[in-house]
């Protein structure tokens, strides 16, 4: 929006105070003084056909400046109308009115102001001008027409509706005749197209320029197009954003269309700050709101979103947004929208002024910033009071870009491109030329400076002291951009990694790092590098790629190893490994003698080792054999692979197979045993051995009547044992008489002795 805010709208709008937020960006101290480094870094090899990295930091602020010039600078002002002329680069300033105290009075003014390339304002006298004003819209036109327009405004009485032409060549105002045209307003918002002949109006509303009157509460809605050679057209489409007052809009940047934001307007009878986002597209005529289709903040997130400083940036090509007002305060916070990332707040580089609205503003191409002049500063407190301002402001949007391509990490001592730009090198032919300061946190970058043109800049650049995160920093205006890179120290030796133990025929895994004097990769050297294992004196040759090479090795013969490895310029590296004896593979086994006699000692030779013949040790052995002789056993090979063991043989002759086992693993081996000796015949006294046949009959005899005669009695025995048995049983006992004192008569025993 190119029009400052009247006290009117600012009366009308005291509810609610609404906090703004303000933000520093603060530079890093720079390192110390550099230092030659000991090492030399000449014959570096560097890397051939590799994409290099590209390593890259951005900032965005905003920078004040104050050009307020004390001789000759307009009275204070608010609601003043501006716009800028690119092709003689001067910003032109008409209207707007002095408030003062409690708002009560007013005094407008239709003076001609013109602020040239280098910053001095400068009042016209035109021989006619439009009647003094505040809130009217103002557009610059390029050729044909070349010239500046003015629509609407009000003053302390009505609102107006008059179309006016400036041509600043023949500095003259003239009427323009517009029959058909939108109705009186002020605060409307205007903006037009890149190199377009016309522009867009929307909004604005039906009131007076004195705070004490206001006449109506009608908030237009309504989009017209204004071009000299067609006039006035009301271009309103079906669906169009809520009537308001005091919006931004401007040229979005893309896509032939407007951004509209903010404002202030009346829903269900009650004044009401809006925060939505609209688009309107020229080429199809119509209004889409945004508010929820950005990736970044929303809605419009200024506290204060009616009547700031709304303009289109050339050089970020991006929409930004300055100070404004909203229930009970104003700001002077920045933001900046794209159709990316939506609406962003952006940090002041520096101390902004005190808080405005309703400023005359304009972006000026030749100062590569947004100018303010005059506006109002609000307070709140106690009675609302109000200040008109006559300084002249500049805010520049400055969005950093700082870029290294090169090898990364870099190296100490060795020249590297940095690059910088200023919104991507965007900036007008010949309008941006800077001379960035340069430090870094760890020493002194040289040059200490990078010569900016048309917004871009490139250096060699020289960090003599290694750090892993160095802080290269690019100032300008205050607004610093850090890039945190890694400075190492040239490569100074190649270091082998791999593991303490491999077991035998099993890969070997061997890393080589060329690394600088603290043991930090450099990854960025390639060149050759050999290896040798010592005892064996095998020598391989690896390709080291970014500062690094693997080898597979299969060493088979277990022992004790070093591994040396070199390579040219650098110092050598060593590592020891160990190769272990692999799985148990065969068990060998050898007698100490063979055959041997029954009950006599053997000494069993026990010999394990892996595929490679390496000798295993084995922790459990079962020892067995085939005529089970020799009792089991469990035995245990030591790590020499040798066992010798002593077997005690048995009585059992033949072919005894000796077995050992582990697992899946046999190891047998054939014993011959002897026969035992036949014994000798037993002599007898006669001489003879034999035992003459009569005397075995004899014994016969003997044992057969012995057994007759016990057989004879047992038979008798048995005999008379069953006739008493029978007996008793065919007569059994009387039983006995009675018992006096447990005595019988002496008779009646006798009596029963005779029976």
């Amino acid at each position: 929006m190119n029009s400052g805010a009247p006290a009117a709208i600012l009366f009308l709008v005291l509810i609610l105070t609404l906090p703004t937020v303000t933000h520093t960006l603060t530079a890093t101290p720079s390192g110390s003084s550099p230092r030659s480094l000991t090492k030399e870094t000449d014959g570096l090899l560097r890397p051939l056909g590799i994409e290099l990295p590209h390593a890259s930091a951005t900032a965005i602020g905003s920078v004040w400046s104050n050009l307020t010039d004390p001789y000759d600078t307009p009275p204070p002002l608010s609601a003043a109308s501006a716009a800028y002329d690119p092709t003689s680069q001067q910003m032109l300033l008409f209207g707007g009115g002095l408030i003062s105290g409690n708002g009560s009075s007013s005094t407008l003014s239709n003076a001609t102001w013109l602020l040239s390339p280098s910053g001095h304002w400068q009042e016209l006298h035109p021989s006619v001008s439009p009647s003094p004003r505040a809130g009217a819209s103002l557009v610059y036109l390029p050729p044909p027409a070349n010239s500046f327009v003015l629509f609407a405004g009000a003053n302390l009485t009505q609102p107006l509706f008059d179309t006016w032409a400036f041509n600043l060549t023949a500095d003259t105002w003239s009427q323009v005749s517009t029959p058909i045209h939108p109705a009186g307003r002020l605060f409307a918002d205007a903006a037009s197209l890149p190199g377009q002949d016309g522009f867009y109006l929307y909004g604005g509303a039906n009131a007076t320029g004195n705070v004490a009157k206001i006449i109506s509460k009608v908030y237009y809605s309504d989009t017209w197009y204004y071009s000299p050679s067609v006039g006035w057209k009301n271009v309103t489409p079906a669906l169009s954003p809520p009537g308001r007052v005091g919006a931004m809009m401007a040229y979005s940047g893309s896509s032939s269309s407007f951004v509209m934001s903010g404002g202030i307007g009346v829903v269900n009878t009650q004044t009401t700050p809006f925060y939505d986002t609209w688009l309107f597209s020229t080429v199809n005529g119509t209004w889409s709101e945004v508010t929820n289709k950005t990736l970044g903040v929303a809605t419009f997130p200024t506290p204060t979103p009616a009547l700031g400083c709304g303009y289109y940036n050339p050089i970020n090509n991006k929409v930004d947004y300055v100070g404004g007002s909203g229930l009970l305060g104003t700001s002077n916070s920045t933001w900046q929208w794209d159709p990316t990332t939506g609406w962003q707040s952006i940090a002041s580089a520096n101390t902004p002024p005190l808080p405005m609205t309703g400023t005359g503003c304009a972006f000026d191409g030749a100062l590569n910033g947004a100018i303010l002049f005059g506006g109002l500063n609000l307070n709140v407190f106690g009675n609302p009071r109000f200040t008109s301002e006559d300084s002249t402001t500049q805010v520049r949007f400055v969005d950093w870009g700082l870029s290294i391509d090169t090898s990364s990490p870099l190296v100490a001592a060795t020249p590297f491109n940095l690059s910088v730009d200023l919104a991507g090198g965007k900036g007008p032919a010949g309008n941006l030329s800077l001379n960035l300061t340069l430090s870094d946190s760890s020493g002194t970058l040289t040059p200490g400076s990078v010569a900016m043109k048309n917004g871009t800049g490139n250096s060699t650049v020289v960090v003599w002291r290694p750090d892993p995160a160095d802080v290269i920093q690019a100032c300008q205006w205050g607004l610093c951009v850090n890039l945190t890179v890694d400075i190492r120290a040239p490569p100074e030796s190649l270091a082998v990694t791999l593991p303490a133990s491999v077991v035998a025929g099993s890969p070997l895994n061997v890393t080589l790092a060329v690394v600088d004097a603290m043991g930090v990769p450099t990854p960025w050297w390639n060149g050759t590098a050999s290896v040798v294992t010592v005892p064996g004196s095998v020598t391989y040759n690896a390709s080291v790629v970014d500062g690094t090479a693997k080898l597979i090795l299969n060493p088979t013969r277990s022992g004790n190893y070093t591994l040396l490895a070199g390579a040219p310029g650098l110092v050598g590296g060593s590592e020891t490994f160990r190769v272990l004896p692999g799985p148990l593979a065969s068990i060998l086994l050898h007698l100490s003698a063979n055959p041997v006699d029954p009950n006599a000692q053997v000494t069993l030779g026990i010999a394990t080792a892996d595929q490679f013949g390496n000798p295993v040790s084995v922790t459990s052995l079962n020892l067995s054999d085939s005529l089970g002789d020799i009792s089991p056993k469990t035995l245990a090979v030591p790590a020499t692979g040798i066992l010798n063991v002593t077997l005690q043989i048995g009585n059992r002759s033949g072919n005894d197979t000796i077995s050992v086992s582990s697992g899946s693993t046999h190891g047998t081996a054939i014993l011959t045993v002897a026969s035992l000796p036949v014994p000798p015949p037993k002599k007898t006294s006669s001489g003879s051995g034999a035992v003459p046949a009569w005397e075995i009959e004899l014994l016969v005899a003997v044992t057969v009547a012995v057994l007759a005669v016990v057989g004879l009695l047992f038979y008798r025995r048995r005999k008379g044992q069953k006739l008493r048995e029978r007996e008793k049983k065919d007569h059994p006992p009387s039983p006995p008489a009675p018992a006096y004192l447990g005595f019988l008569p002496f008779k009646e025993e006798q009596n029963e002795d005779e029976k």
